[in-house]
């Protein structure tokens, strides 16, 4: 799930988000991963205290982006099957599709 920096309302949303935190750690998986930049593959696992400094960062810088999702391996067997696949992407967007609703709480 991608919230880039040229989207409209990015403040309140990253507002929204800092006032859950602890419910967005609730919904949001262990193994998936945040990141700052679609454009540099660094990315941070979820915990509290990366999310909380992502948040802030989302928040307070211009370009900031904010990425949630799950990284695979480009060796990883998921890949080489598309059902399952599929399947494991159709779950990823239903255990994130509380975030995106959470991004609307600030209408």
């Amino acid at each position: 799930m991608a919230f880039i920096y040229e989207l409209p309302n990015k403040v309140e949303i990253a507002e929204v988000f800092l006032n859950h935190e602890e419910e967005l750690l609730n919904i949001i998986p262990n193994e998936f991963v945040l990141s700052m930049d679609h454009m540099k593959k660094d990315i941070q696992p979820i915990h509290a205290t990366t999310l909380s400094a992502s948040l802030n960062r989302f928040k307070n810088v211009k370009k900031a982006e904010l990425l949630i999702g799950k990284q695979f391996p480009a060796e990883h067997p998921l890949l080489s099957n598309g059902e399952e696949f599929l399947s494991e992407v159709k779950d990823i967007f239903e255990k994130l599709l509380p975030v995106y609703t959470l991004s609307f709480k600030y209408m």
